[in-house]
């Protein structure tokens, strides 16, 4: 996976640093959301570098701009008893990210960039330059070379393998949503839904569906290990179930079966509105958008013999062929369910949970090595999805976002 750095003007809630309690964990995803929204009311998204770091009842903002008194009153009292601070980091994020650029481009580095309260970078270095077939005339850095010599910025390095390429149906750790992954124990492929935090903020992962199976989890196509199914964060009726792994990311892929394109999570949001266009991201079948609409909301459906909920149907009514196109097919389950954002984010609605027989239609265009599994269940214009807020919140995990 390469690795991106934080983006000017977007509050993000990096991985904890300590282990938060579980009403400082949900209180930060709410901030973030607070933030930005009183960012862009007033009028600072554009001007703001702005981190948010926590710790159990202390929310930390990092930023080297003033904000208005009225924001910060209104975030404190927005969240009673927890208090909230300002402080300003050591550096901007772009005299950050300008370094990073410069550093990305040498010989060695796997992945560079700011790290979460801007006191410095986080640098990967490859440390065994014959495996990663560099061949340059330039000096190759070292984890040694760099701790002593890579730049006028503190950095903190990282001995990292070399990256490999990733797309949907080809990724590794750590997983983007919509990843198309595979249970060889079980035989079965299932996506990946968002990357998360949970137990208190000490544990990492992603969801999937709960009807996909317990294991481990791999990518389909790469075979590089993504994560286990945790027992602990698992939930029958809202259909979802927490692939531990030991990182998590805050990216989803948007795009074909085998696209190389992902966009941030902006948010878990509630459940969408009747009658709203709607994109599903499944791992077989890729993105699909266009005439799709949300046809019912609040609604309970049996999956596997289990009552699962709430959630919402999914309406594919694009015509090709005579036939109605598929909103998703066998694998998309768990994938994420959203709209995106006026800048290109994702905001997630929902996971895919089954389709509707009564619906079938002809096969998505797809990931054409899927049909090697067994497919009992036909493609369908007609899609369950449960909603987002309400699965997270049964298994006690808190989306990536940013």
């Amino acid at each position: 996976m390469l690795f991106t750095p934080m983006v000017v003007g977007v509050v993000t809630a990096p991985q904890a640093t300590a282990a938060p309690t579980a009403s400082s964990i949900s209180t930060v995803a709410a901030a973030v959301e607070m933030a930005n929204e009183l960012l862009a009311a007033n009028a600072l998204a554009q001007e703001a570098s702005l981190a948010v770091t926590y710790e159990p009842d202390e929310l930390h903002i990092i930023t080297q701009i003033s904000l208005p008194a009225e924001m910060l009153e209104e975030l404190s009292a927005s969240f009673p008893g927890v208090s909230v601070e300002v402080d300003r980091p050591d550096y901007s994020v772009e005299e950050l990210n300008e370094e990073a650029a410069r550093i990305g481009s040498l010989p060695g580095i796997s992945w560079v960039g700011p790290n979460a309260d801007y006191s410095g970078l986080d640098v990967g270095v490859v440390e065994d330059a014959s495996a990663a077939a560099i061949e340059t005339d330039e000096p190759i850095v070292t984890v040694d070379s760099a701790a002593e010599s890579l730049s006028e910025f503190p950095v903190e390095v990282i001995e990292a393998e070399v990256l490999d390429s990733a797309n949907r149906s080809n990724d590794s750790r750590p997983v983007n949503g919509g990843s198309l992954l595979y249970n060889a124990g079980a035989q079965q492929a299932c996506t990946a839904g968002i990357g998360v935090s949970y137990a208190n903020g000490t544990r990492f992962g992603f969801t999937t569906a709960e009807h996909c199976a317990p294991g481990a989890w791999t990518g389909w196509g790469s075979g590089a290990a993504a994560g286990s199914s945790d027992p602990s964060a698992v939930s029958r009726a809202n259909d979802i179930r927490v692939v531990q792994a030991s990182t998590t990311t805050n990216l989803a892929w948007i795009g074909a079966w085998n696209s190389t394109s992902s966009r941030k999570v902006y948010r878990a949001a509630s459940a969408p509105a009747n009658g709203q266009a709607i994109c599903t991201g499944g791992g077989v079948s890729g993105e699909r958008c266009g005439a799709q609409y949300v046809r019912g909301t609040n609604m309970y459906a049996t999956v596997d013999a289990a009552r699962r909920g709430p959630g919402f149907w999914i309406l594919n009514e694009t015509v090709s062929g005579g036939a109605q196109v598929c909103a998703a097919q066998p694998g998309d389950s768990g994938g994420p369910v959203y709209n995106y954002t006026s800048d290109g984010r994702l905001d997630v609605r929902g996971l895919i949970s089954a389709v509707d027989p009564s619906f079938s239609t002809i096969r998505c265009a797809g990931n054409p090595s899927f049909p090697a599994l067994p497919r009992p269940k036909s493609p369908s214009s007609r899609a369950f999805a449960v909603t987002i807020a309400p699965a997270l919140a049964s298994v006690g995990a808190v989306p990536r976002i940013g």
